[in-house]
């Protein structure tokens, strides 16, 4: 018995999760299933794959990741099945199962080509997590070899969560995922602390704002920005008890710019 963790942007007021629950029950009825998320950004692959990192190694050794973020369903990117030290990773290769799967240390990829395997024959183009995503995951909770699945392939498509330009003491990055209450991560886990008390530059395409670097949000007043450290090493921008997204117009895939912070070249992949 293994575990199987969901983590879509389908949301909760449709059929989709509740689907693939069910024809994974049906394949392996001692799978036990949890989720990550079940309302990820819509078709946002940088959200689904820094949900995902900030998440999988607190699961369980063995346990299958079904991954279904998927803007590119039916077109010619493949479905794939990853073998990790750890774990199992399910989903398509569009970059959003990269970031993990490579920390863990990928031992084996496989291409879900073989019909067989497929829940609907042959496939709809629009719902491969019902159709060819949950059933691989199903077999591979009952400890089916994934080798079954098909083609073994070399590489798969990659997707950099820490991507970003330095310039000086200026430093550009990515916003990678917006939560609920509108904190900005961005694309950077420094190696050094920020300077705690200190304000900075904060620049979003025309908008320049002064922020005050804290270590959580109680070190400011109630409706101050503030920039930290989050608890998944991230650098992010918020308002203590507001909605930073909302206030500077900011969404995943903007670009941000700090200005003010030093960091040790080696506590960056600048690019």
């Amino acid at each position: 018995m293994r575990n199987v963790v969901i983590l879509t942007d389908f949301g909760a007021n449709d059929s989709y999760n509740g689907i693939m629950e069910g024809v994974i029950k049906t394949l392996c009825p001692t799978a036990r299933i949890t989720y990550i998320a079940p309302d990820v950004r819509s078709w946002s692959v940088y959200s689904g794959a820094y949900l995902l990192y900030s998440a999988y190694r607190h699961f369980p050794k063995k346990t299958v990741f079904l991954v279904v973020v998927d803007p590119g369903v039916g077109t010619e990117r493949k479905p794939l099945v990853i073998k990790t030290r750890n774990y199992y990773f399910v989903g398509p290769d569009n970059g959003i199962l990269y970031p993990s799967a490579s920390e863990d240390g990928i031992e084996e990829v496989y291409e879900i080509n073989n019909p067989k395997v497929y829940a609907t024959r042959p496939p709809s183009y629009t719902f491969h997590g019902r159709d060819i995503f949950s059933p691989a995951a199903a077999l591979l909770a009952c400890r089916v070899d994934p080798k079954v699945f098909g083609e073994s392939l070399k590489e798969i498509k990659r997707l950099d969560l820490e991507e970003y330009s330095k310039k000086g003491n200026t430093v550009c990055l990515r916003v990678i995922h917006v939560d609920k209450f509108g904190n900005v991560a961005l694309s950077m886990r420094p190696k050094a602390p920020l300077p705690i008390g200190a304000t900075i530059k904060v620049t979003i395409g025309s908008q320049k704002v002064d922020v005050k670097v804290a270590r959580t949000f109680g070190d400011v007043e109630k409706g101050e920005k503030l920039i930290y450290i989050n608890s998944f090493g991230f650098i992010e921008l918020a308002v203590n008890q507001g909605n930073f997204s909302t206030a500077m117009n900011v969404e995943v895939g903007d670009e941000v710019c700090l200005e003010g912070l030093s960091f040790p070249e080696d506590s960056s992949r600048s690019t």
